[in-house]
């Protein structure tokens, strides 16, 4: 199977659902976007299932503002020991981070950050140690690192402010065999509001 779950936000303002679980403060919809809380972080995972070699995606509506906000995007950290890995964007930068106990350290150089509206996705893969950012379906940055690549991890997303931005359609899936995102495929997966059939293509 491609796609997993997904997530397009459409219904009334208030908290996530019972398809999420927060860490920390509760995330927010709003006018059908998922966005975070002035009351501070927030970081809202899929209670869905583990995953091994998969990958998250959404549409950064509106990237995090100047200020020190930030926008948080991964299918690859373990939420019982907190390692892992993830992609991290402000207004103007973005970086590929490893976790160990929830203390980041930037892999490789920073890139540019996504343009409001792009497409982001992340992507790990525990066989070959890569974590690929695309925006877009165009890869933007790769970083190796094999210091973590047992499965059980966790599909979420983060904004430490309400002010950290919004997003929308949320998803996350596996990898096949090769490493690679299954493609061109027809798949009935989960959505809020009932199954949809659908071709996946990536």
């Amino acid at each position: 199977m491609a796609v997993l779950f997904s997530d397009n936000f459409n219904r009334s303002d208030g908290g996530l659902g019972s398809n999420w679980t927060n860490l920390a403060y509760a995330a927010q919809i709003v006018s059908n976007q998922a966005t975070g809380n002035s009351s501070g972080s927030v970081v809202p995972y899929w209670n869905g299932g583990t995953i091994g070699s998969g990958y998250a995606q959404c549409t950064l509506v509106n990237k995090p503002s100047s200020g020190g906000n930030h926008f948080v995007l991964t299918c690859a950290v373990n939420i019982s020991t907190f390692n892992g890995y993830q992609f991290k964007t402000t207004d103007t930068t973005a970086q590929i981070e490893r976790i160990d106990s929830s203390t980041p350290t930037v892999l490789g150089a920073t890139f540019s950050a996504p343009a409001n509206g792009d497409v982001v996705r992340f992507e790990r893969n525990n066989s070959s140690g890569d974590c690929i950012v695309y925006y877009n379906g165009s890869p933007v940055a790769t970083r190796n690192d094999s210091t973590y690549t047992a499965a059980g991890n966790r599909a979420a997303f983060s904004f430490n402010t309400s002010a950290a931005g919004t997003l929308d359609n949320f998803e996350v899936g596996d990898l096949d065999s090769g490493g690679q995102p299954m493609s061109r495929r027809w798949e009935t997966v989960p959505h809020l509001g009932g199954r949809r059939r659908f071709a996946a293509s990536f």
